[in-house]
């Protein structure tokens, strides 16, 4: 137990303030800019801990209660090495790129290969209910990229985020995925052999929460933010105008990635499920892709 405390003081730390009832990102992303900011370097023990924290977030408990969070999160740590989980924090850092976006993770879980969080990644998303043609043209566009290198990023959704998986997996290429639940659980349950797939081929599943947490509706959009982050550019297949994929082109713009989405056919001009691409592509907000030429040039020339 102590030299898990002693090679992951900021991890055992920042788990043990997630654990705490009422506190949450934005307090404990506040807490380590005042330690930073203070020169205070991450607590080595539990009182010392406890006495920082209490000092400036209003939620810690008395130090009993706080002990069996502390005890917890060693427990926690400990569960991840027996798994096999990377823990990704400050003692072994989190890939730069997901750092460099407003609201960076303070913590990743990744379950698989890192190496795989380190390639050119493209993020390939879309909606759940993606059509039969969206589903070909992008599981062919996909296998594509994917055979030239490119490590797909999505979501473990079904729908497009399933085409994407299964077209890496089948262009036996790397594929990241990034997913709203702790490692361990699985969402939806209908994906877990394709989450088992992505590990046995060199891919990795990535979580910025505590192993074994259910979904709730604020992950899925926070999920989409790491998509963006964990990636070089965007590939949209098929959204609609309000639909959830929008959280992630939102998030792409913030976070300065290049954007292209699938251009519709005139078959599919007024079909709801098209309606974002259509908005995104005459708002100028993403490149129209009309086949594997177009995205490779986009690539080419949008992704350093």
């Amino acid at each position: 137990m102590r030299d898990t405390v002693n090679n992951q003081r900021y991890e055992t730390a920042t788990i043990c303030l997630m654990l705490v009832k009422g506190v949450g990102y934005k307090t404990i992303d506040g807490f380590w800019k005042w330690m930073d900011a203070e020169g205070h370097t991450a607590p080595k023990s539990l009182e010392e801990l406890h006495a920082l924290s209490s000092s400036k977030i209003s939620k810690i408990p008395l130090l009993p209660v706080f002990e069996e969070h502390w005890n917890e999160a060693i427990s926690i740590i400990e569960h991840c090495e027996s798994e096999g989980y990377h823990l990704l924090g400050r003692s072994n850092p989190i890939p730069t790129k997901f750092l460099s976006i407003e609201k960076p993770p303070l913590l990743l879980f990744v379950e698989g290969n890192l190496d795989a969080l380190l390639a050119h990644s493209i993020a390939v998303v879309g909606a759940r209910g993606v059509s039969d043609l969206g589903a070909k043209i992008g599981r062919e566009m996909t296998a594509m990229i994917a055979r030239k290198g490119w490590c797909i990023v999505s979501g473990l959704a079904t729908g497009c985020d399933t085409v994407a998986h299964k077209a890496a997996l089948q262009a036996e290429a790397q594929t990241v995925a990034i997913i709203p639940t702790g490692l361990g659980k699985i969402y939806p349950a209908e994906n877990k052999n394709l989450a088992r797939d992505i590990l046995r081929s060199g891919g990795c599943l990535v979580s910025e929460y505590l192993p074994g947490k259910a979904p709730n509706n604020r992950a899925f959009i926070e999920r989409d933010r790491l998509q963006s982050a964990g990636s070089d550019a965007l590939f949209v297949l098929e959204t609609k105008l309000n639909g959830g994929t929008m959280h992630t082109v939102q998030y792409a713009q913030d976070h300065g990635r290049p954007i292209a989405v699938l251009k519709p056919n005139s078959s599919e001009a007024e079909e709801s499920y098209m309606q974002g691409n259509h908005s995104l592509i005459a708002e100028n907000k993403a490149v129209s892709i009309d086949g594997n030429a177009s995205l490779l040039s986009f690539l080419e020339t949008s992704v350093n």
